[in-house]
Formats: C-alpha cells, sequence, structure tokens
C-alpha cells in the first residue's frame, strides 16, 4: 500500500500537525499546527477505555479547545455528541477529538 492507494476524507474540525500533506479544506480544518500550539499532554490514563492526550490549557491554550459548533458536534447517524470518549460531557462548543476540557 502506497500513499496513494489511501483515500482520506474529511468532514471538518481536523487538525493536521506538522505541515500541511492531507489537503483538507473543509470547514473547521487547521493544519501547519505547531506543537505549541497543539498544546497535548502525554497519551495517559485520563479516565475511560482508553488512554488519551490531555488538551492543555495554560500557559498556552490547545488549539483544538472549543473548536466545534454544537450544530456540527455530531455521530455518523447526525446525533449530538453529548460526551467525549471517556464519557465526560461535551459542551455548546465541543473540543477537537477524544478529550474534552472540563470546567
Amino acid at each position: 500500500v502506497t500513499d496513494s492507494d489511501i483515500a482520506c476524507t474529511s468532514n471538518g474540525y481536523n487538525i493536521e500537525s506538522p505541515g500541511n500533506t492531507c489537503g483538507f479544506d473543509q470547514t473547521g480544518n487547521q493544519s501547519g499546527v505547531t506543537e505549541a500550539e497543539l498544546n497535548l499532554g502525554p497519551l495517559a490514563d485520563n479516565d475511560g477505555p482508553t488512554e488519551t492526550h490531555a488538551l492543555l490549557t495554560g500557559p498556552t491554550v490547545s488549539v483544538a479547545i472549543d473548536q466545534i459548533p454544537g450544530a456540527d458536534c455530531v455521530d455518523a447517524d447526525g446525533a449530538p455528541l453529548t460526551t467525549d470518549q471517556r464519557g465526560f460531557p461535551r459542551d455548546s462548543m465541543c473540543d477537537v477529538g477524544a478529550f474534552e476540557v472540563q470546567p
């Protein structure tokens, strides 16, 4: 399998770091995001069934926080995503990925 054999489709709100090799051009996609801008914690047990990367809030707030409007924060069937992968609640602006920062 080569890269040219793989088709990627974006429905929006993806973050590509580093660079811009995927060619995502949908609403909310971010490319060329630096490690500092992404500001992720290490892969760790943050509760839930699998390890996740926490989205950090200081001193730089992760660009993944509050990026998805509630109307677009839905599953494949269009139902609202009310919790993150860990079972923690999502708010009116969803964070990108499996981890939702809690108030």
